[in-house]
């Protein structure tokens, strides 16, 4: 079992009202797609400097032209899509906790993508749920988001990956909560032999072959390495 710190009861209170200005938020994201994809443009996501840069800035892209394969697909292939993403989205909040309070993990997809490309859905993205954790992010210098391809990397890794990245930033700002240093803590090596990986993160990184995604997973784990 992966082991958690568990902030002070003075750091809880102090984040409540900040992840509860949140909740709203994120209610409005389920409720209105486009709503998620404005705020986004607020909080000016820093890319993952990967071969997923590429893929990003081809959705920009395509953004500003209008493609020809809508005319190819029928209302049944958009459905089709769709479900194909409801049911990636159903698994990804039934394996382990979609959210740790601060950090959270989504599929990304939606009835653009299926029109103009074809697909359903087409990453994984782990993302900061509240202002706490985009302040965390941004004192510690790390992103406050990242994406891991289908395309790129499979079905299964994307999944894995995110929740690693989302379990590991979780355990380091619990690190920095229940520390009387507080924002002025300097994590330790101490701390990094306390923190223990995801089951499914570690097996994926012992039998994983595939360059891109080796890369991915050293990358998830040199965060506060």
């Amino acid at each position: 079992m992966e082991w958690l710190p568990v902030p002070s009861p003075q750091a809880q209170r102090e984040s409540n009202s900040e992840r509860a200005a949140t909740q709203h938020r994120d209610e409005m994201e389920i409720l209105y797609p486009w709503f998620q994809k404005e705020e986004e443009k607020k909080k000016g996501f820093s890319k993952v400097t990967s071969p997923d840069e590429d893929d990003d800035a081809a959705e920009s892209s395509e953004e500003e032209t209008t493609s020809t394969s809508a005319n190819l697909l029928v209302d049944g292939d958009i459905e089709a899509m769709l479900g194909d993403l409801d049911r990636a989205r159903a698994e990804l909040a039934t394996t382990g906790e979609a959210s740790l309070d601060d950090f959270k993990t989504r599929v990304l997809g939606g009835t653009w993508l299926a029109i103009q490309q074809g697909i359903g859905k087409d990453a994984v993205q782990g993302i900061c749920r509240t202002a706490l954790a985009r302040r965390f992010c941004d004192r510690r210098g790390v992103l406050q988001s990242t994406r891991f391809n289908y395309s790129e990397h499979g079905k299964d890794a994307p999944g894995i990956i995110a929740r690693a990245w989302r379990h590991r930033m979780q355990y380091f700002l619990n690190i920095e909560l229940s520390d009387p240093a507080g924002e002025r803590l300097r994590f330790t090596a101490e701390h990094r032999r306390a923190y223990s990986e995801p089951t499914e993160f570690a097996r994926l990184a012992s039998e994983c072959s595939h360059p891109p995604t080796q890369q991915r997973i050293a990358q998830t784990r040199a965060v506060f390495a």
